[in-house]
Parts: C-alpha cells; structure tokens; sequence
C-alpha cells in the first residue's frame, strides 16, 4: 500500500536489471494462511489504490477499480464455501462495494461480462455466480472461485 505514496513523490528513477529484490516468505503470513479476516487486506488495498490514482486523474484508476470489484466478489463466494464463519467480518467489504460501485461500474476497459457480473453481484450474488460459472465453466471456477 506504500508504494503509490512513495512514487508519487519520486521526481526521477532509474532501472537497473540486477535481482535486488528478495522475496521471503513467513508462515504466518496472509498468503500462507489460508482465508482470515485479515485476508481482506487485499480488497482495501485495491480501494485505496484506486482511489489514490484516481484522485490524480491517472489511468491506472480504472484498472484498480475493476480488481477492488474482482477481489470483492471473489473473497464474498471464498468465505460462503470456505469459512461462513468470517460473514459478519465481511459484511463491511459489501458495504462499501455497494456504496462504490455507482462510480466503479464506469472504469474504462470493463468488458461487458465484467459489467454484467458486477452489476448482478449487486441485485443477486447468486445469480452472479451461476452467470460466471456458465460463460467460464470449470476452468475459471477453479482459479476464481
């Protein structure tokens, strides 16, 4: 989340192809976890990312809005199949779903079964589902889903 921050006040940068980036995973980190309440760290990042690019008029804004609506549908079937127990936990990401996507559902770039998904996420999240399971079976059950 502190990256935007930080390039946003970056003036010059340069590239250099050497490996300086280490990865280290942790045990209890979010990835290796499993789904927690704290899995949904992922859905506010999108949020604040995109409104951060959206505030200063950048591209990236539409990008960020379409994930943060993903993210939200995707966590929303991920705590009904897997954890019912985090429903009152996620009840505030549906909330601010609800209250974002009137501007959201606008972002450039959406294709129109994006639209189509987000919008019957909105009325029915189950009729959301039975959509994405006919237009990408199998296949996109087991990546998304």
């Amino acid at each position: 989340m502190m990256l935007p921050l930080i390039l946003d006040r970056v003036q010059v940068y340069s590239h250099v192809k050497l490996p300086l980036y280490h990865w280290r995973e942790t045990p209890g980190s979010v990835t290796r976890t499993g789904l927690t309440e704290n899995s949904f760290a992922y859905i506010e990042v999108s949020r604040f990312q995109a409104e951060f690019f959206r505030a200063r008029g950048s591209v990236q804004a539409d990008s960020l809005q379409r994930e943060f609506m993903q993210r939200t549908l995707k966590y929303y079937y991920r705590v009904q199949d897997e954890k019912p127990e985090l429903r009152t936990a996620y009840r505030y990401h549906l909330k601010r779903y609800r209250k974002l996507y009137p501007s959201y559902i606008r972002a450039k770039g959406m294709s129109f079964r994006e639209w189509l998904s987000y919008t019957l996420f909105l009325v029915s999240p189950r009729l959301a589902r039975r959509f994405y399971m006919q237009v990408y079976g199998e296949r996109y059950r087991r990546e998304y889903w």
